[in-house]
């Protein structure tokens, strides 16, 4: 479930790594997105949209490394690749990035409709490349060196390369739409010629057909953009500059949106009878498909990326379009969340091969989790145990309980005919947590080891050991709500293009 504390416990790795400093909403947007597929999350959050304003910045990227891959590539594709101004960057790494984001795919059918820029203000470089807009995104890249750079370049445990927090932070944002959300992530390369490194930015940025539509009309020449530099600890960015991208409305062409509605059973489970799968939209460089279950208002949906296939889009010809990511929807008008409705985005698509009729959407299994409070039981620490619990259609026995060191610890045998991922709390002591900085900083930094009050089910097992932060007292009311819980679908849904 959605709520203020299970998003900062979403974001707390990341919050780690960030400055201070004031940030628009747009950019903690950005921050939500790169925490999304955390071990507990396994989630992308979308940003409330916001008007958009600059009177701070915030260090919304972490900095992912770099991975260097070998790929064979035409000489001809080759050449593109090197086409990033002022920079010679790897190839291999430029052709794997550009094929797992769709950009390769456009490239090779000459879609193209914006050209990449160089600028250099001073020692600092930066180019824009890969801007693509879409029917209600935007997404580009941003390649930026700076001599900033010099000795804050550190090795990560995985052995890729980022920068430290002592670095200057770097932001390109769009000027030209007044609303946006969406995420960003970057990674330190180095130049292939000159050895210098690069800080890579790539962008998606969220927006509603009508903004598109409405800056398409205007026959615009360019798209605006602006480069923002923060201090460290600086409430407010230290210089800003602004680059302009050359835009070609003749080349922009609109996507193609496959509207549905086909509904998908889901049996044998309680809370879960069906899905919907609401469209499919095929643009120049991304498949995206909309799901939502048909109880969307009561649970929030989501999905293992962790696992492998867990949903596969392939077409009539064989070809799979490999899952990217995808994110919880909002509604563009009023900011309402919904949380059992989400956007999958594949990479690449089949918007340029006309031998392409249909396609096919496997769903192996998704997640939920409540998006009430739940259920509440009684424990009476002075009462007898065992005490029988139900919660939904599963039945649970408490069988030990106790307080030690600010944790009240159960012991749980679950029916394993109907195992469920289930969160525990007492919620009086989590509203005093969400009101005292020290209780949050307890709950979600010094005391992650020592809590553990989700239980999650293994096969094979059926007595779990919980760690409940709570106050010590003689009787308890616990909730226990369903999260991030597995549910079997294996259905295919067969779309037709033509």
């Amino acid at each position: 479930m959605l709520n203020q504390l299970d998003e900062k416990e979403l974001v707390q790795g990341i919050k780690a790594s960030l400055e201070p400093l004031a940030a628009p909403e747009s950019l903690k947007a950005f921050a939500h997105d790169i925490a999304s597929h955390a071990q507990e999350s396994k989630r992308l959050h979308a940003a409330k949209r916001k008007k958009k304003y600059w009177r701070g910045l915030a260090a919304c990227a972490a900095a992912c490394g770099i991975l260097i891959f070998t790929a064979q590539v035409s000489p001809a594709f080759a050449s593109m690749l090197q086409n990033i101004p002022g920079f010679s960057v790897a190839s291999d790494w430029l052709s794997t990035k550009r094929g797992q984001d769709g950009v390769e795919n456009a490239a090779h059918h000459q879609y193209k409709p914006f050209e990449p820029v160089m600028e250099q203000f001073g020692d600092i470089k930066v180019s824009l490349a890969d801007v693509y807009l879409t029917s209600d995104k935007l997404v580009y890249k941003a390649f930026i060196s700076s001599s900033a750079f010099e000795g804050h370049i550190i090795r990560n445990p995985d052995g890729t390369l980022g920068l430290d927090r002592e670095a200057e932070r770097f932001t390109v944002l769009n000027e030209d739409f007044e609303q946006i959300e969406g995420g960003e992530s970057q990674e330190i390369i180095r130049d292939k010629e000159t050895g210098e490194s690069i800080l890579v930015s790539s962008y998606t940025i969220q927006l509603t057909p009508e903004e598109v539509q409405a800056f398409i009309k205007k026959n615009p020449k360019i798209l605006q953009f602006k480069l923002y530099i923060a201090g460290v600890n600086k409430q407010k960015a230290d210089r800003e500059f602004a680059v302009n991208v050359p835009f070609q409305s003749s080349q922009w062409m609109q996507d193609r949106v496959i509207h549905l509605n086909q509904p998908v059973d889901v049996t044998g489970d309680p809370d879960i009878q069906g899905l919907v799968l609401e469209n499919v939209k095929i643009t120049p460089v991304h498949t995206y498909a909309e799901l939502r279950l048909d109880s969307s208002q009561a649970y929030e949906l989501n999905l293992d990326l962790a696992k492998e296939h867990v949903v596969q889009l392939t077409d009539n010809n064989g070809k799979v379009y490999p899952l990217e990511t995808y994110r919880l929807k909002y509604q563009p008008t009023n900011v309402k969340y919904e949380p059992g409705r989400i956007e999958l985005s594949f990479n690449s698509s089949p918007y340029f091969d006309e031998t392409v009729k249909s396609l096919q959407l496997h769903i192996a299994d998704i997640e939920v989790s409540d998006v009430s409070q739940g259920s509440m039981f009684t424990l009476d620490m002075n009462e007898k145990l065992p005490q029988v619990v139900q919660f939904k259609n599963s039945k649970m026995t408490i069988t030990k309980a106790r307080y030690e060191e600010g944790f009240l610890k159960l012991t749980v045998v679950q029916d394993t005919e109907a195992p469920m991922q289930i969160r525990f709390n007492v919620p009086a002591y989590m509203k005093k947590i969400a009101e005292s900085p020290e209780l949050t900083k307890k709950y979600y930094e010094e005391d992650t080891a020592s809590r553990a009050d989700l239980l999650i089910p293994e096969a094979g097992r059926t007595e779990y050991e919980l760690s409940i932060m709570a106050p010590e007292q003689s009787k308890y009311e616990i909730q226990m709500a369903r999260e991030l819980d597995e549910v079997q679908v294996n259905r295919t849904i067969d779309v037709n293009l033509k």
